[in-house]
């Protein structure tokens, strides 16, 4: 991001759906982590809630070992989570 630790979260906004997000026409996945610290629950449910109907909100959680950002803690299970979501979504049109 070319910038200190400090300037870090600023960067991070610029990165923000809110606002636009219901310009996104295709299946969007969209992962949460119950203790995730970049991407909190409440901006999870409203980047669903702004994305419509073709959103699909995985949260993860702290008994799954995945409730971290990027579901760092258990890489695996959101793998599959991620690969079974494009199969059913995706996959469908093949």
């Amino acid at each position: 991001f070319g910038v200190d630790a400090a300037g870090f979260t600023a960067a991070l906004k610029e990165y923000s759906l809110v606002g636009v997000a219901d310009r996104v026409t295709c299946p969007t996945l969209v992962l949460a982590g119950e203790d995730d610290h970049l991407m909190p629950l409440p901006l999870a449910y409203r980047t669903v809630d702004e994305l419509g109907g073709e959103a699909t909100l995985r949260l993860f959680t702290r008994e799954e070992g995945a409730a971290e950002h990027c579901q760092v803690g258990n890489l695996s299970l959101a793998h599959g989570v991620i690969y079974d979501w494009l199969d059913g979504t995706l996959g469908r049109a093949a």
